[in-house]
């Protein structure tokens, strides 16, 4: 009899608790709340004539109408409705729902499994106008709760914004508004301790899927162009995704080589190429692209300092493939290999064009151990010393170095092992102070302190803002990092996780001989998808770092070690932007005849014409182009060379 009476006390709770429930009728801004997750987890809810604002596969959006806004910038109008199938709702919908209220990886939600009812109201409803995005909202300020969760499932529009990484894998691209592209910052990704630097993790940039809502997907995969969107701001995998429902991509995808040299200019250059292996199946393509890179990209520097390749055979097959290519241009390589056989090796290199001589290379470091234990480098620094070919012959060091990754940046074994390597190359900065010397590569380090060590700064011997490993004093008269006379825009050679960066540095002390002219990155790496980097044509991707080329003036013109031809026996000048009516001038040391060549961002010819025999001195043509808007690449062949540059073209 007792547990009659039990059960029927149980089912009266029930019951009353079913009936408190089936009263609880909700705004979704009262679901979504004030804060992080909704007051109201795990309850029985009705929501009300609320309009449907986006459909997807297995979901779709409903949004407070105007009208019944509590206008509150501290909540949600817009929540998530996960279906078990296609939604059986239309966008301009107003429905009424009941369902359970639950949170999935910070993200409120109704969920269709839970026993969810939806009614049909009516149809054809006008939608709530998008909340407009601005540079101060979102804001770059890190908060207890992000400007981004207040319109959590709500309608949102943005008319200008930069891509400020290229598209992932699963479509999605980040995005900061505005015309400024967000970068890293020092210090450790909050929180960081009180006497430490602290990265707030750039709370401004977010991610927007152009597919995402059965809109067709954009061919975008790169990053630094304008983009203008409307769509539903939605949480997922840890970051907040805008789901477009409208937008509108402008701009040239950023496939920029560097300036052409003068005869009086010596240049370096510096790319990591990623692993590139003769046991890949795409070493064919890879290999192709390289050349291509260093040739018509970075315009055949006198020496190039490579990170990440496989063997001397990949640098002498490069070398092999320039001349066949191109040949006047005949490189020399050289490496020392680490000594590894795994299937996965990766050392640094040179090529070096017979502009240089006297060419002497040393690996430094290689029987170095660390305080605890284990080598100190795993790439031990290249040293090449030689003399550039000028009058008179001018002395040049290049300390190459590829230092431990940021991966495991936390561990104390990777702190120490990044803090006592960049000490040891401290020491080989000290040991070479009064050369003309050079520190670059990949540092796998940022321009400023980590937080946890100070890697660039510690190589450089300049201030530091602090670091868990402070920065010893072991560099007696302090480098020049080039990099950072750069415009801040041009900032970086590496994106990851959505922010630019540099991890490929230039430093350098004061010169004597010569002086120091400019540097610039390559674009065409680091700001597109991986995907294109077995794929020729295009000619981007050839790696996931930007490469740059060093710029140095000399007192008279360099000359190779065969005879005493200058680099280029012409020169090519035109405006870049180019349109219709722009001229191409053709400055000719010499009478000879002259071919020009069009070539689109895929590698395809679509304009070509042999101008004959054309004088010494000025001459001027016309491109009667008919092409749409994009980066081209002209290339002009001589008798003796030919020279490949890039061109922006846009029609007036």
């Amino acid at each position: 009899m007792m547990k009659i009476i039990l059960c029927t006390l149980a089912s009266i709770l029930l019951l009353i608790n079913t009936l408190s429930a089936q009263n609880l009728n909700l705004e979704i801004w009262e679901i979504q709340g004030e804060e992080l997750f909704t007051p109201y987890l795990n309850q029985f809810v009705e929501t009300n004539e609320n309009i449907v604002t986006a459909v997807g596969d297995d979901y779709f959006f409903i949004q407070t109408p105007t009208y019944r806004s509590d206008n509150n910038q501290a909540t949600s109008d817009g929540i998530i409705i996960v279906t078990n199938n296609s939604p059986s709702v239309e966008v301009g919908n107003m429905v009424s729902i009941s369902g359970t209220v639950r949170e999935s990886f910070k993200r409120t939600q109704m969920n269709e499994a839970d026993g969810m009812t939806i009614t049909i109201d009516s149809n054809n409803v006008p939608l709530p106008l998008p909340i407009i995005l601005t540079e101060n909202f979102p804001s770059p300020d890190n908060v207890a709760i992000p400007d981004l969760e207040k319109v959590e499932g709500m309608l949102v529009t943005f008319p200008q914004a930069i891509t400020n990484s290229p598209t992932n894998q699963y479509g999605e691209t980040s995005v900061k508004i505005g015309s400024t592209r967000a970068f890293r910052e020092p210090g450790i990704v909050s929180a960081a301790p009180s006497s430490l630097p602290e990265f707030d993790g750039n709370p401004e940039v977010f991610e927007i899927k152009l597919g995402g809502l059965n809109l067709p997907s954009a061919d975008q995969s790169w990053a630094r162009m304008n983009i203008a969107a409307t769509g539903v701001m939605n949480y997922a995998f840890g970051d907040y995704l805008l789901l477009a429902t409208d937008y509108e991509i402008t701009g040239q995808a950023p496939l920029i080589g560097v300036d052409e040299p003068s005869n009086t200019q010596a240049t370096i250059g510096c790319v990591n190429i990623r692993g590139l292996s003769n046991l890949e199946d795409d070493y064919a393509i890879r290999r192709l692209k390289v050349e291509k890179y260093i040739v018509d990209l970075m315009q055949a520097p006198d020496i190039v300092a490579l990170q990440e390749i496989r063997s001397l055979a990949v640098l002498e097959d490069i070398a092999t493939l320039i001349k066949e290519n191109n040949p006047d241009l005949i490189y020399s390589p050289y490496l020392i290999p680490n000594g590894d056989n795994g299937s996965w090796v990766i050392n640094l290199g040179y090529l070096v064009k017979n502009t240089i001589s006297d060419v002497q290379i040393t690996r430094l470091g290689a029987d170095e151990n660390l305080s605890t234990g284990g080598r100190t480098h795993d790439r031990p620094p290249l040293l090449l010393e030689a003399n550039i070919n000028s009058a008179p012959p001018q002395p040049i060091s290049i300390l190459n170095i590829h230092l431990r990754s940021l991966g495991g940046i936390t561990q104390t074994s990777t702190k120490l092992k990044r803090h006592e390597a960049a000490m040891s190359v401290a020491q080989m900065v000290e040991d070479r102070i009064d050369e003309n010397l050079f520190v670059m590569g990949d540092f796998n380090a940022f321009q400023f302190s980590d937080g946890y060590v100070d890697v660039v700064n510690q190589i450089a011997g300049t201030p530091s803002l602090g670091a868990e490993y402070p920065v010893e004093n072991i560099v007696s008269m302090p480098l020049t990092n080039h990099g950072l006379s750069l415009p801040l825009e041009e900032q970086y050679s590496y994106v990851f996780q959505n922010n630019a960066q540099i991890l490929d540095h230039c430093l350098a002390n004061d010169l004597q001989g010569f002086t120091f002219n400019k540097m610039q990155y390559v674009r065409g790496n680091a700001d597109f998808l991986s995907d294109f980097e077995n794929q020729f044509p295009p000619l981007y991707r050839t790696s996931d770092h930007d490469g740059f080329v060093v710029f140095l003036e000399m007192d008279s013109e360099l000359t190779t070690t065969v005879n005493t031809l200058s680099k280029s026996n012409f020169s090519t000048d035109f405006p870049n932007p180019f349109s219709q009516n722009d001229l191409v001038i053709l400055n000719l040391k010499k009478s000879q005849t002259i071919q020009v060549s069009l070539i689109n961002i895929n590698g395809d010819i679509i304009y070509e014409k042999n101008l004959g025999k054309l004088p010494e001195g000025r001459n001027s043509l016309t491109l009667p182009l008919q092409i749409p808007n994009n980066t081209y690449f002209l290339k002009v062949t001589g008798e003796k060379n030919n020279q490949t540059k890039p061109l922006i073209f846009i029609s007036k």
